[in-house]
């Protein structure tokens, strides 16, 4: 679904039309779900806190602002529920004296990471591409623009876009590559 198509179903369900809302599910739910998974890594709370997300956005449809991609918007969505998911059971696990909540560790690295390192270690690492890499890689990436959107925004060919991004991606591999495979692993599910 191009970013246009993701707009005009979103203007439509503002509109009232529940049809705009069961194609945006249909397109993103299962994307939305592993994304959920990553943070809450139980399946059940993934599907509830993705279908939480789509109940939301259609009770708040008439003033809900969405200025970058459609997808992204539905990601951070869903990333900020289960991050509060999160925060909520870890107070009453605590609370109750029951069970700590796990940190996970970076596959071959003595050294555990939560999300917030991560992502500033990814973001660091975009941070030293060149300009016009970085803006296309956050194009990409962090808007969820297709290849063929990136090059008619911009004005530049498809193929100089396959290039930045091959670019970016070896620059980012190489100035993580201390972290292991699972950071990057990490980045490219999330982002």
């Amino acid at each position: 679904m191009t970013t246009t198509e993701a707009f005009n179903l979103l203007s439509s369900m503002k509109n009232g039309d529940q049809t705009a809302l069961e194609k945006l599910f249909m397109q993103y739910h299962k994307y939305l779900v592993v994304i959920a998974y990553q943070y809450l890594s139980d399946d059940h709370l993934a599907k509830d806190v993705t279908q939480d997300v789509f109940y939301d956005l259609w009770n708040r449809r008439d003033r809900i602002e969405v200025t970058g991609s459609v997808k992204y918007y539905l990601r951070q969505a869903v990333i900020n529920r289960s991050l509060a998911k999160m925060r909520k059971d870890k107070n009453m696990s605590f609370q109750d004296g029951s069970k700590l909540p796990e940190t996970r560790k970076v596959q071959g690295v003595d050294k555990a990471y939560d999300h917030q390192e991560l992502e500033e270690l990814i973001q660091e690492a975009v941070d030293k591409l060149p300009e016009k890499c970085r803006a296309i890689f956050k194009l990409s990436r962090f808007e969820g623009l297709s290849h063929k959107e990136i090059a008619a925004r911009l004005d530049i060919s498809t193929k100089t876009i396959e290039n930045q991004m091959t670019k970016a991606l070896k620059s980012i591999r190489a100035e993580l590559k201390e972290y292991g495979i699972f950071i990057l692993l990490y980045f490219f599910i999330n982002f």
